[in-house]
């Protein structure tokens, strides 16, 4: 995984590694934010505290939305989880698309902690 990424905001990526290794954070799989448990990229999102939480995300007539919070006037206020990093999110971190996916893999494919992924965003990113 030591391939070349282009490099982050450095600003969001000390938060980022700092917030990763807090212990405030339950570490999840393959989601954003599910019952209280976080991947890394929705500690990402967390981190920049964001005013606007709910991101619409759209897959053909199917809206999958959630980021922590209730839809309520969306979907008659159904929480639907998801695992895609809001575009948005992504510009301001400034984060490269391949380490996200990177990233992706080492959480929910490779069991890497917390603590080892924050390594790995230090060296490459």
């Amino acid at each position: 995984m030591g391939r070349e990424y282009k490099l982050m905001d450095p600003a969001v990526k000390e938060d980022w590694v700092e917030a990763l290794r807090s212990g405030e954070f339950i570490q999840g799989l393959d989601c954003l934010d599910k019952e209280d448990r976080q991947c890394p990229l929705g500690v990402l999102c967390d981190i920049l505290d964001l005013e606007f939480k709910t991101y619409l995300l759209f897959a053909g007539s199917r809206h999958a939305v959630r980021y922590r919070g209730y839809l309520g006037e969306y979907l008659g206020g159904y929480q639907i989880e998801t695992k895609i990093l809001p575009i948005h999110v992504r510009e301001q971190a400034k984060l490269d698309p391949r380490a996200e996916t990177s990233i992706i893999r080492m959480n929910d494919e490779h069991n890497a902690t917390f603590e080892e992924i924050a390594d790995w965003i230090e060296v490459y990113l």
